[in-house]
Formats: structure tokens, C-alpha cells, sequence
């Protein structure tokens, strides 16, 4: 009997694992595909619309996503098409919608692209849908107009204004079939496999989730069943009382609560988020405006120890820089295969960095500051990155880690009116 256990358990933990989360056989051939377990991956509310996520309300999955706050019917919820998506070329999309508002609502996968100037919102599909059911929104052939660059894809009604959830949207080449989307789940404290028991497959993913971690945000939410926010033994050990039948229902630890602090629950906490958080600044906010003084870019150099080399950057310094002043520092990064201009002078189009800051002292939203716009990437023996995967190219970032507090900052402070320490910086 002994010497099963090991082969017992080898295959229950290969069918633990193959039954966890599958992906779709068609999923490699995706462009696009927002499931919104994740969050709004990247999806926003268009017009006066706004979104978040919700659970409760899916066509597959956990969670879909909401948009509410319609004054229009062409407000709604969109997202940006990248590059893979090509003008003149062909391709196939799908979404699911749902409201639970009206007893009938068209709604329309549209998309809004610069066509040679000038705006246009070509519909790609529509559909009506029946109160209270998800409607599939396909289509399986789009051509997109030849000269279309900006690319928003979004969801709109014909009229209705009501609030709505999507779900399962997805884009790929033309030709492609869209598997459909699996049942709705519903997250149990301690099914950690979502299969909709909590028995020994959980507690043998429970213990391998002890020992090499978990990386799956969904399955990590489950297997946290003391709802603390973090998995660790005492999850684990919980689980394991709940499938023997020691206990029957999972208790909450409570927070520990610092005075004059709220605690949220991580659900609280995304919806307070998603609804106070401004995603674009207002147009105004990057715009010169008269009697506003804006500060002074400047590039210079710096000795960095750890590339042993001089290395460049930007500085913005405050309209009527006064070196008897001491002033708060922001420093602005730059992303991947980019450069200290990015952020501050020139990126996809005009950087209104200056702008924006100089109106935000004016508001009085923001003090006198200087910000600081390095080149991030720091090697003794490359230049730029080559490559997302190579090890120089990684190394070189991660180096500015030890660049910025060891040659950075300590060079700013010495050469303009810097006020230190973490809160002013």
C-alpha cells in the first residue's frame, strides 16, 4: 500500500493541474482577448461612461466587465488596438454583452480609426440583445479601412443608455474560429482548482502551492482562505481541515487596523480605484496657458559608477529656479528601448511634461519642483538594449537600480537646490 502513495499522488497531481485553468486550443491565434479576470485590461469607459470589473455577472470565467454612466449612446467601453492590428488587412472579432436594464437593446462592435484625416467609426457587427441574457457580437471576416492608424475598438447601443457587461472579447486573423468560452465559475474560498469541490486535488495543489508558490492570480485568491491577502500555511492547513470535515466554513481573519487608517478588502479596494482614478488627464492640463510660467529643460550629464561612463538626462528645472530655494525632486522613467527624451521632450508625438507641471504649480495642485528624466539603461559594455530576452539587455536596466542612488541623485544633489530625504523625492 505504501508504495502507491507516491504514484497515487503523482497522478492526481498531473490531473489536478491539467484541470485547473485550460486555455483555449485557439488561444495562440489571438490578437486580443480580454477576459477581465485580471482587471479592465486596459479597457476604459468612452465618453461619459466609466467601467470596472465585477464578479457574479460573467458569460465565462469570473468577472466581466461593467459600464455604467452612459449619457449617450455612444458612450460605452473601449480599448486601443496595437500594432498587430493592420490597416487594409482582414479579421475576425467577438464579444459578448449583456444588460439587465431594457427587455431589448442593440449594441454594435464599432471601431474608430484616423482614416486620412479624418475620423471614422465604421460599425463591424451588431447585435440585439434580450434582457437578462449574454448576446454574441462576431464577425468573421472585418476589413479595416486601408489608411487607418489610431485604432480604438469599442462597444456602443443604438439608442439605450443603459449600463451593460461585457465579456470573452477577442480579435484575430480572419478565418479564425472562436472556440466558445467556458461556463461561469464562481470563486469558493479553498477550490483552488475552480472545479466547484473543495476536496484532496485542493489540498495537493494547496501543499504544491506552498512549496513553488502561485502564480495564478485566480487560483491564489481561492487558496487564501483566511481572506487575509496572502497564502501561506495556515491556508493551507485550513483547507485541509475543511475537506476532513474539522471545520465547515472558513473563517476571516480580521486586518490589523492602524488608527486613522481604513482597511478594504482587495474587492473594495479595486472598485474604490477604478472609480476615483482618472486614466487620461484633461486636455487642459497640458496646454500653455497665459500668465502661467513654465519651467526650463535642460540636458545634461552625469558620471555613472556603475557603467563607468558619463550618461545623459533631462532636467525641468522650476520657472524662477532660485538656487537659495531647496526643491523636491520627481524623477520620470522611461520604458523599454527608450530614452531619456521619452518622458519629457519627445515620445509617440509631443511630451507635455513641462506643460503639465507647470500647470499643476500654478493650480496650486503641486509644489515647486525640478523633475529629472534619465536614461535609464545602464551598461559598461552596450549601449541600448537589443532584445526583451537577452541578459545584457535585462542587466542593463536592472543596473539603474543601484545607478540612480549611487550616481544619480547624489549628482543632482550636489548641483542644484535639492531638499532630500524620502518625502521629497
Amino acid at each position: 500500500m505504501k508504495k502507491s502513495i507516491p504514484t497515487l499522488m503523482a497522478a492526481m497531481l498531473a490531473l489536478s493541474s491539467a484541470s485547473a485553468l485550460p486555455l483555449s486550443a485557439a488561444e495562440s491565434d489571438y490578437l486580443l482577448h480580454s477576459t477581465f479576470e485580471e482587471g479592465t485590461e486596459k479597457w476604459s469607459g468612452r465618453g461619459s461612461a466609466s467601467v470596472k470589473t465585477v464578479s457574479g455577472t460573467s458569460r465565462s470565467g469570473e468577472y466581466s466587465l461593467f459600464t455604467s454612466g452612459r449619457e449617450s449612446s455612444w458612450n460605452g467601453a473601449t480599448v486601443a488596438l496595437g500594432s498587430d492590428f493592420k490597416a487594409g488587412q482582414d479579421y475576425a472579432f467577438s464579444a459578448y454583452v449583456m444588460t439587465e436594464a431594457e427587455d431589448s437593446v442593440t449594441f454594435y462592435l464599432t471601431l474608430q480609426c484616423n482614416d486620412g484625416g479624418t475620423t471614422s467609426y465604421p460599425k463591424i457587427t451588431q447585435v440585439t440583445a434580450k434582457k437578462g441574457e449574454w448576446a454574441h457580437l462576431e464577425a468573421s471576416s472585418f476589413t479595416i479601412p486601408s489608411g487607418a492608424s489610431d485604432m480604438q475598438l469599442y462597444i456602443e447601443t443604438e439608442e439605450s443608455k443603459c449600463s451593460f457587461y461585457v465579456d470573452e472579447v477577442a480579435a484575430a486573423p480572419s478565418g479564425t474560429t472562436f472556440d466558445e468560452p467556458s461556463a461561469p465559475v464562481k470563486m469558493n474560498k479553498g477550490d483552488i482548482n475552480y472545479d466547484g469541490r473543495i476536496d484532496s486535488f485542493d489540498i495537493i495543489l494547496a501543499r504544491k502551492g506552498l512549496i513553488n508558490g502561485i502564480t495564478d492570480k485566480k487560483a491564489l485568491k481561492a487558496a487564501d482562505a483566511d481572506s487575509n491577502g496572502v497564502y501561506e500555511l495556515a491556508d493551507a492547513v485550513l483547507i485541509m481541515k475543511f475537506v476532513s470535515g474539522k471545520i465547515s466554513e472558513f473563517p476571516v481573519e480580521e486586518p490589523v487596523v492602524v488608527p486613522g487608517q481604513q482597511k478594504y478588502t482587495c474587492e473594495e479596494l479595486t472598485e474604490k480605484i477604478q472609480n476615483e482614478l482618472v486614466n487620461t488627464e484633461p486636455s487642459s492640463s497640458h496646454q500653455e496657458k497665459q500668465g502661467v510660467k513654465y519651467g526650463t529643460i535642460k540636458k545634461e550629464n552625469y558620471f555613472s559608477k556603475k557603467a563607468n561612463k558619463q550618461k545623459p538626462y533631462n532636467i525641468l528645472l522650476p520657472a524662477d529656479y532660485d538656487e537659495s530655494k531647496k526643491y523636491p525632486v520627481l524623477y520620470v522613467l522611461h520604458g523599454f528601448f527608450e530614452n531619456e527624451d521619452r518622458m519629457i521632450t519627445k515620445g509617440n508625438g509631443t511630451m507635455y511634461t513641462r506643460q503639465i507641471v507647470g500647470n499643476a504649480i500654478a493650480e496650486g495642485a503641486a509644489k515647486d519642483m525640478i523633475v529629472v528624466c534619465p536614461f535609464i539603461f545602464t551598461s559598461a559594455t552596450m549601449r541600448d538594449a537589443t532584445g526583451f530576452g537577452d541578459a545584457g539587455s535585462v542587466e542593463g536596466y536592472n543596473n539603474f537600480v543601484d545607478d540612480i542612488v549611487d550616481s544619480l541623485m547624489p549628482h543632482i544633489e550636489e548641483k542644484y537646490s535639492v531638499a532630500t530625504g524620502r518625502e521629497n523625492t
